[in-house]
């Protein structure tokens, strides 16, 4: 049973908006309003503002956020999953893992640290401001909440 109550896998879940094939292999950040399911390979930060769902054979080199993030491929970089994270049995990640809610199925493997709660909640509110000034194009003030957001995390 997932952190969404059944056995079923999110792309049961309504409409997965956004999916990046299996043979698909991509350098460069994905952002994006709605779900997102990865069965390719990434290489750069990945957000969605709805659920990420990380694939058994997908290589995620960078960072991943969104609001329920599901990982059977392999991450090697930070996972964030504001609402929850869970790691399916195939899944590995190297990297920090935050969010409210965090399931490791058997057999999974992380290697990081875990922030579960309100310091997950934190992180969730200097992304979302680091991505408010960088709309605003103010590189100057984008630098300022960077080194603040930078500060708080050590």
């Amino acid at each position: 049973m997932n952190m969404f109550g059944s056995k079923q896998k999110p792309a049961d879940f309504g409409t997965i908006e956004t999916v990046i094939g299996e043979k698909t292999k991509i350098n460069g950040q994905i952002s994006c309003d709605g779900s997102l399911r990865v069965s390719g390979d990434i290489e750069g930060k990945i957000e969605a503002a709805s659920d990420v769902f990380i694939g058994e054979k997908s290589k995620i080199k960078g960072d991943v956020a969104g609001n329920h993030v599901i990982v059977a491929g392999e991450v090697n970089g930070n996972v964030t999953g504001w609402a929850g994270l869970e790691i399916e049995k195939s899944g590995v990640v190297h990297g920090d893992l935050s969010g409210d809610k965090l399931v490791i199925e058997e057999g999974a493997t992380y290697k990081g640290k875990v922030y579960i709660g309100a310091k997950a909640q934190a992180s969730k509110k200097k992304s979302i401001e680091i991505a408010a000034i960088k709309e605003e194009k103010a590189p100057s003030a984008t630098t300022e909440v960077y080194q603040l957001f930078q500060q708080s995390e050590n």
